[in-house]
């Protein structure tokens, strides 16, 4: 039985691959490559990446203003918009930092009220947003390594 909107024998798109943000639909993949040179960042894994980071230092500043968080949270902030920027020019090493930088911040938040500190959201959103990060940050990384990759010779006519 087909799902809703759904083709007998049609290959359902799984809704939830933000959850599963280590598994890259090679469709996806090739149609990021496709957009890559795409001066909108909405359409591209580079720019999401980037544009998830930059609203996170508009947040981190915005709270910040309004001492919901300590002044050190700008450096946090610092850290992300220097991310965001090298991550949209397409550096790989800046989308595994980011990833690095993402788990460690979300470890520590989790680890906020054991420490007698106050936090913003419960852990689900805590994981919510992991998950949502990483899989901007991961697809972003797919998309340079594919790009980097040689491709073979295409075979013509004239050789």
């Amino acid at each position: 039985m087909a799902g809703w909107g759904v083709k007998a024998g049609a290959k359902r798109k799984p809704r939830q691959n933000w959850l599963l943000w280590w598994r890259t639909d090679p469709a996806e993949l090739d149609a990021q490559i496709l957009r890559y040179p795409s001066p909108n960042p909405f359409k591209t894994a580079r720019g999401v990446s980037a544009l998830l980071l930059l609203a996170s230092v508009l947040l981190t500043v915005v709270m910040t203003a309004f001492r919901l968080m300590p002044l050190l949270a700008l450096g946090d902030a610092a850290v992300m918009a220097a991310l965001a920027a090298l991550i949209y020019f397409g550096h790989r090493w800046a989308m595994i930092a980011a990833m690095l930088f993402w788990t460690l911040e979300k470890v520590l938040a989790l680890a906020a009220p054991l420490m007698g500190e106050k936090t913003f959201g419960t852990p689900i959103f805590q994981v919510f947003w992991w998950c949502l990060y990483m899989s901007a940050f991961f697809l972003a990384f797919r998309v340079e390594q594919e790009r980097r990759k040689p491709r073979a010779a295409a075979v013509s006519v004239f050789d």
